[in-house]
């Protein structure tokens, strides 16, 4: 996870959220033809490095909750969003509960 992290971002990070794992199942196309794609999510606090787009990419930024809630177009991921969320104990104003004693 570190690695492919890096790789696909330029990002390392330091703490992850343990308990937290959802995987995303969906098809796309290629070449004409559909294929099934499986995507494993897990929490991680940015540590370090500067975000840094792939290929697969064509932008990055930083945001909150709710307005990561308005920018994602499919309603499964904004409820991934909430989900995880609630998982560190984000709520208004404060950051996400990584680190000692918050399920690190």
């Amino acid at each position: 996870m570190r690695r492919e992290t890096l790789e696909e971002t330029g990002l390392k990070f330091g703490a992850t959220a343990k308990g937290w794992v959802r995987c995303v199942r969906y098809r796309v196309r290629e070449g004409g033809r559909s294929r099934p794609k499986v995507v494993t999510l897990r929490l991680a606090e940015a540590a370090a490095g500067r975000v840094r787009l792939s290929a697969e990419h064509t932008a990055a930024t930083w945001v909150d909750c709710v307005s990561g809630e308005r920018l994602l177009a499919f309603a499964n991921a904004r409820r991934l969003l909430r989900d995880a969320a609630r998982h560190v104990g984000l709520r208004a104003g404060r950051r996400p509960g990584f680190g000692a004693g918050r399920g690190a």
